[in-house]
């Protein structure tokens, strides 16, 4: 798929060919991890983004039901 040391670099119009035909693997991948992190997000941590999204009009009340200490 690559050229080695020893063969000529690609012309111009192949390289770019080549550069775009990665980009949805690229896209892709950076998908797959984002996914991923959300899951674990989701997963490992529920209710925290309810209790820290600001941008909500109404606010969830996130203290904790019996006062520490």
């Amino acid at each position: 798929m690559y050229e080695s040391k020893n063969q000529p670099l690609l012309s111009r119009l192949l390289f770019l060919r080549r550069l775009f035909l990665h980009v949805p693997g690229t896209l892709g991948l950076l998908g797959i991890s984002l996914l991923l992190g959300i899951a674990r997000h989701l997963y490992f941590e529920p209710g925290v983004s309810q209790c820290r999204d600001g941008s909500r009009r109404h606010r969830f009340h996130c203290e904790p039901d019996e006062p520490q200490g």
